[in-house]
């Protein structure tokens, strides 16, 4: 029997499982998308941290809001469940927010690597645009340095290949709202620890004026039992 020829088609040679434990193939997954798996894996870590990102620090309660909050925003773009996006964005928390709105909606995410091929961007950009071309996505996501490199030397080609709206994250905004989160969890942070002190102070008082009551209470009962001797 002829060995059958590759169809240049990942999804359908697999050529990684060749890696791979046979015995490990059988996998039983789970019937949900990714966000369905990861919120039920996380129910009862809420209030564990999620993600760190310089010194900030994501719980996964937090993780689901900024998910809901993507979620919205990329449906409000019009994408639906089976819509294909690609974004062009670094390791940042941004992405797994976007990541997961996208998997809560069941749209289909394709990350491209941000990093540029070569300091011409039109060499970096015509990469890109072979992959969109193959991927076939609707809308795209993009970090405004990466749009610059990569998107913009081939705009007049993305309209043209039914691209259906390129949006840009601001990476000035999204670094003044890490620092403002960031700022946040400090003052929420330092207030705790303002509570609890004014709570240790709060029952060291309690303590004390317990100890000065007894000490009256003491005093009174000696004076009289004094009296009714003197009596």
């Amino acid at each position: 029997m002829a060995e059958q020829k590759p169809t240049a088609y990942p999804s359908i040679d697999k050529p990684w499982m060749k890696y791979y434990d046979k015995s490990k193939l059988d996998f039983n997954f789970p019937k949900m998308n990714v966000y369905d798996y990861l919120k039920k894996q996380a129910k009862g870590y809420e209030n564990y941290t999620a993600i760190t990102y310089f010194g900030m620090k994501i719980t996964y309660s937090s993780l689901f809001n900024y998910i809901d909050e993507a979620a919205k925003a990329i449906y409000g773009l019009g994408v639906r469940q089976g819509t294909g996006i690609m974004y062009l964005i670094a390791n940042i928390p941004e992405a797994a927010f976007l990541f997961y709105g996208g998997a809560k909606i069941g749209a289909v995410s394709d990350y491209i690597d941000p990093r540029p091929d070569s300091i011409d961007f039109s060499t970096s950009a015509k990469k890109v645009l072979s992959i969109i071309k193959e991927e076939k996505p609707q809308f795209i996501i993009a970090l405004d340095q990466c749009y610059l490199a990569m998107l913009k030397p081939i705009e007049k080609d993305l309209k043209s290949i039914g691209i259906k709206q390129v949006v840009i994250l601001q990476q000035a905004q999204m670094n003044a709202n890490l620092a403002q989160n960031k700022e946040l969890m400090e003052n929420a942070i330092q207030m705790a620890a303002q509570i609890e002190q004014n709570t240790a102070r709060a029952a060291q008082y309690a303590q004390i004026s317990a100890a000065h009551e007894a000490a009256q209470l003491q005093i009174a009962q000696a004076e009289y039992w004094k009296l009714n001797k003197d009596l």
